[in-house]
């Protein structure tokens, strides 16, 4: 399933939920960079919801 997630400073990125990491800055959990994968902190989210067909075209034609 792809998701689309809002972070804080306007950026929106859509991807795979699979393909997403997920930091919490509160835990000392320190992931490694993985091929393909983004990593995002946690505290920047301000939305995350199911993508759009357009958001879903939008992201393959940019290689996400």
């Amino acid at each position: 399933m792809m998701i689309t997630v809002h972070l804080s400073d306007g950026r929106k990125i859509t991807k795979e939920r699979e393909n997403l990491i997920f930091l919490r800055p509160q835990t000392k959990f320190e992931p490694r960079a993985e091929q393909g994968k983004i990593t995002i902190n946690w505290l920047n989210v301000v939305d995350m919801r199911p993508a759009e067909p357009d958001e879903i075209e939008h992201a393959k034609i940019h290689g996400w």
